[in-house]
């Protein structure tokens, strides 16, 4: 829509704020969904390049046109790295993204935690290629409750846990803490993997050295690897991985090699290539690292 000077509106331009001094602007051309659930406020609404886009508490939580770089590399890069791949959790992921991609992998079972279910339906119903029907899945099953909470009860062990979680306030704010880290070590398999959303570190940089802390304190290993994804403003997404038994960064690159060419997904973003690639780190992070040690 523009005005009599031919110049669009400010109205049809949906504008994030959620780093000071920076803000991300996406134009609106149409409204699908808006709404609130219990714990925050949900859009979802149609930009003419990125295709549908899904905002949660006005902070953009993923876009069609890129939302494959980010649950790829958040599923393929542990799940490819891993000795065993069997029982697998999932704390967050509502929209069904991490879920869609670790069930193209022979799985026993998938559990995915979330606190607000009514996301979860509302990004089945408007939102439906994200999920691409994981929830029918007969591996996966879903369990509304809080993720530290679930995790906190927990006496089952996993060997893959993912969490796919907001920004560290609102529901998301639990599953940033040192308890947290430490009780997800806790209920991994004794080769088992655990990967977490980190954020963008250039904007991030706290966020960044608070979970480099808390990652070094829970785990025998951790580190970061990086994928770009271009809503999620500021460069480079940082996730962060932990396990008492692998090295994710070491392992040879011939067996993931082998793995990968076995597996013969179809993928729009991960390949060997970007998985041995995105375990590059910058040196101003590195740093940051070495101060922890």
């Amino acid at each position: 829509m523009k005005n009599m000077s031919g110049k669009e509106n400010k109205s049809d331009w949906f504008v994030e704020s959620l780093h000071e001094n920076y803000k991300l602007m996406v134009s609106l051309s149409s409204m699908i969904y808006q709404g609130k659930t219990n714990y925050q406020n949900v859009k979802i609404f149609q930009n003419d390049s990125l295709g549908k886009v899904l905002v949660l508490d006005e902070i953009i939580q993923l876009t069609e046109a890129d939302e494959a770089n980010y649950h790829e590399m958040m599923v393929h890069v542990p799940l490819f790295s891993a000795t065993k791949v069997k029982k697998i959790l999932i704390i967050g992921g509502a929209d069904g993204g991490i879920l869609r991609e670790i069930l193209k992998h022979p799985v026993y079972s998938v559990t995915l935690v979330d606190i607000d279910g009514e996301i979860i339906n509302i990004c089945k119903k408007y939102l439906p290629s994200i999920s691409n029907n994981s929830f029918n899945d007969t591996r996966a099953k879903v369990i509304i409750d809080d993720g530290s909470n679930f995790v906190t009860k927990c006496s089952e062990k996993y060997d893959i846990i993912i969490i796919d979680s907001t920004d560290p306030f609102g529901p998301g704010e639990a599953l940033f803490s040192k308890d947290f880290y430490k009780k997800i070590s806790k209920i991994l398999t004794p080769e088992g993997i655990a990967i977490f959303q980190g954020g963008v570190p250039f904007l991030q940089e706290e966020q960044f050295e608070k979970m480099n802390t808390h990652l070094n304190n829970a785990f025998s290993f951790y580190g970061f690897y990086f994928v770009t994804v271009p809503t999620y403003s500021g460069g480079s997404m940082a996730i962060g991985w932990g396990s008492n038994y692998l090295n994710l960064s070491c392992i040879d690159k011939n067996k993931i090699k082998e793995k990968v060419n076995k597996a013969s997904l179809d993928l729009k973003y991960y390949n060997l290539s970007m998985h041995i690639s995105s375990f590059g780190i910058p040196q101003n992070l590195r740093k940051i690292m070495l101060r922890t040690k």
